[in-house]
């Protein structure tokens, strides 16, 4: 599925969005499976970096790839993550904080910030941060 989706990015010059495994290293070997097939790491995005990379070392090579990096578990501030009880989840603050890491790194324009509402449970009127969330909090 991956190699059809690079043939679409040359072609057309598609963005891709990448949902990667739970495992730290896994979103490294997408990006050399698609560095190694000619893939545009700038025009690839690899989401759930904030579940899913946590040792700044690995971040960092993994930005050096030039992919773009998606943090997009923003609001959800519980640092229970029940798909992978080893892992412990940041909140905003470290979200923002990994963020800068990369930033400070020269590595500007690779960061794609989201809210991954996907439960009833994450919009306003059911208690959550709703969509508006970044954009409020940005206005702070």
């Amino acid at each position: 599925m991956l190699e059809a989706a690079l043939i679409a990015q040359k072609e057309i010059g598609a963005a891709l969005t990448i949902h990667p495994g739970r495992r730290q290293d896994q979103s490294q070997e997408v990006m050399e499976f698609i560095k190694a097939r000619g893939g545009d790491p700038s025009r690839t995005i690899m989401d759930h970096i904030d579940r899913t990379v946590f040792d700044e070392d690995a971040l960092l090579r993994l930005a050096g790839t030039g992919v773009v990096l998606e943090w997009d578990l923003f609001s959800q501030e519980s640092c229970l993550y029940p798909l992978n009880p080893d892992v412990d989840m940041p909140n905003d603050a470290g979200r923002l904080r990994a963020m800068r890491k990369i930033l400070d790194r020269g590595h500007k324009g690779q960061i794609v910030i989201a809210h991954d509402i996907c439960h009833r449970s994450h919009m306003t009127r059911w208690g959550g941060w709703g969509y508006a969330h970044i954009h409020a909090s940005s206005s702070h």
